[in-house]
């Protein structure tokens, strides 16, 4: 700690202010790190060493991406940053005074020059330099900058400003930033986009049947229904209208029982919104929006072979509440269902 040391106040030291910046920023970075670990248990070791030992299984052409990683990297960061950094690095070299201490700009490109040389080499280097290397072109900025002054100022004098020098600095920052997010596809997931929320259903039977989980007190209000037969399938076709009160982080279930006219209880039938047995357009609730139009749902309840005659009811209910029985919702209180109905099954004509 030179700074404590020098003949300056220590306030006024720009050394001392230097190391203080990286002192904040170090603990920046563990405090970032030291969140993931209380939550995650890893280590930035660990996800380094899972990581190489992935990558260092490719099989590539050795020479071929000694040139290619450099290229990669040199292209998005910047080709005449890296044209201007080696320049200044070399007349750095030449037009010191001999016997002279290397200077610290010349000191910081050659570690940046050869920090690329030996990790090139040395193969562990895997692809996507321009992105895995893009820590260092800060460093890289720094270095073209002293090149370019000594390209346009007489290389023993120095005719800009620190003030200047530091606007130079962002400006060449700020254009590479832009550049590059102008046309860079950095992630693609290649995941197909999350399904339009369902329209709600028209012409439907008014009802206020309101599901609470006890555990959040976030709640699901059927607000209308329909039903009918379908002879062909041998189901109960009903579509339902939802509301919600507020954003729910977790998948909660639905269950239609149908029930006879007689009061046979039949087989459950489950399902998420909008999913049609697994085969489309899964709306679950962790989707729904609170406060908004109703969210048209619709589920298609098998019956029986030879299906008794008359007005069908249907149970309707919520799974998702750890505090209840079986993890149903209460409805209307205390209810741990409610039926609609009636849906009447005739003899197809």
């Amino acid at each position: 700690m030179t700074a404590f040391l020098g003949t300056k106040p220590v306030r006024t030291s720009r050394l001392f202010f230097a190391e203080m910046v990286g002192i904040v920023f170090g603990i920046g970075m563990l405090t970032i790190w030291l969140i993931y670990w209380i939550f995650t248990q890893e280590t930035p070791l660990e996800i380094l060493n899972v990581a190489l030992g992935g990558h260092l299984d490719l099989e590539r052409n050795y020479w071929f991406w000694v040139v290619m990683h450099v290229w990669d990297w040199v292209l998005f960061a910047g080709i005449m940053l890296a044209l201007l950094s080696v320049y200044g690095m070399v007349r750095a070299y030449f037009s010191r005074e001999k016997k002279q201490p290397f200077p610290p700009i010349l000191i910081l490109s050659g570690a940046l020059w050869l920090t690329v040389l030996i990790t090139t080499l040395s193969n562990t280097a895997r692809g996507e330099t321009a992105r895995v290397w893009s820590w260092m072109t800060p460093f890289l900025l720094l270095s073209a900058y002293d090149g370019l002054i000594r390209l346009v100022n007489h290389p023993q004098e120095r005719h800009l400003s620190q003030t200047e020098s530091w606007w130079m600095v962002h400006w060449l920052q700020g254009l590479s930033v832009v550049i590059l997010a102008s046309h860079l596809s950095v992630f693609n997931t290649e995941l197909p986009l999350p399904p339009s929320r369902p329209q709600p259903i028209p012409d439907v039977i008014s009802t206020d049947a309101t599901f609470i989980r006890s555990t959040d007190h976030a709640s699901f209000t059927l607000t209308g229904w329909r039903g009918e037969y379908d002879p062909d399938q041998n189901a109960l076709i009903v579509w339902l209208n939802w509301t919600n009160n507020q954003q729910v982080y977790d998948a909660l279930w639905f269950g239609a029982t149908p029930v006879s006219p007689s009061g046979v209880v039949g087989d459950m039938v489950l399902w998420q919104p909008r999913e049609f047995f697994g085969k489309e357009h899964r709306y679950p609730t962790t989707c729904w929006s609170p406060n908004m139009t109703p969210l048209g749902d619709k589920v298609v309840i098998p019956l029986p072979d030879n299906p008794e005659l008359g007005e069908w009811w249907v149970s309707i209910a919520i799974f998702g509440d750890e505090a209840q029985a079986e993890g149903r919702l209460l409805v209307n209180g205390d209810q741990l269902q409610m039926g609609i109905g009636g849906i009447q099954v005739e003899i197809a004509q």
